[in-house]
């Protein structure tokens, strides 16, 4: 009777374990597959967190101390560049490979033709989607000419350096810089 009550248990124990380890259709198999180098919501993330590591300090300092915006106004717009750079960071990364590779700029490229490339794809792609938010925040006009006029030529400042921070954050997350979607 013992032999049949440890057979039992045993029984029971492996039919626990069997339900308790994720077969490949399970949602923890899903998530961890989502989280793979290889997935494109890993490459979302990256490229999100890159846009917002680097754009939430710069762009208070700038919106506070040179546009004149309230701490309020400011701290408004700076959830909403993380809400927006939660949406468009990736779709900005893609963007960024897709320029590179259209003007043929790569590794070997030269060092003023990356920042040229890096500042047309960030004007183009974020100038817009920055108006929107300071608009949104509620900022006067005055303001987001004054903010706008401001963030234009400071993208040329700011272009490559974010360039450079965005493709170094790939790497250490094992993902491919812009400059490798086109080999010179």
């Amino acid at each position: 009777m013992e032999k049949e009550q440890g057979s039992a248990n045993q029984a029971k124990g492996r039919t626990l374990l069997r339900v308790a380890e994720p077969d490949k259709t399970s949602a923890c198999s899903f998530l961890v597959s989502m989280l793979r180098k290889e997935s494109a919501v890993y490459a979302y993330m990256v490229d999100t967190f890159s846009e917002i590591t680097f754009y939430t300090p710069l762009g208070m300092a700038s919106e506070i101390w040179m546009a004149g915006m309230s701490f309020g106004q400011s701290l408004k717009t700076r959830v909403m560049g993380a809400i927006t750079g939660a949406i468009f960071g990736r779709p900005y990364g893609k963007f960024r490979d897709y320029v590179f590779k259209k003007t043929k700029t790569g590794h070997s490229s030269s060092s003023l033709r990356k920042m040229a490339v890096d500042t047309a794809a960030l004007i183009t792609f974020w100038m817009p989607v920055y108006f929107g938010q300071l608009y949104i925040a509620g900022a006067s006009k005055k303001s987001i000419i004054v903010a706008l006029a401001i963030a234009i030529p400071f993208s040329f400042v700011e272009g490559r350096p974010f360039g450079m921070y965005m493709d170094w954050i790939r790497k250490k997350a094992g993902l491919r810089p812009a400059a490798d979607g086109f080999r010179t």
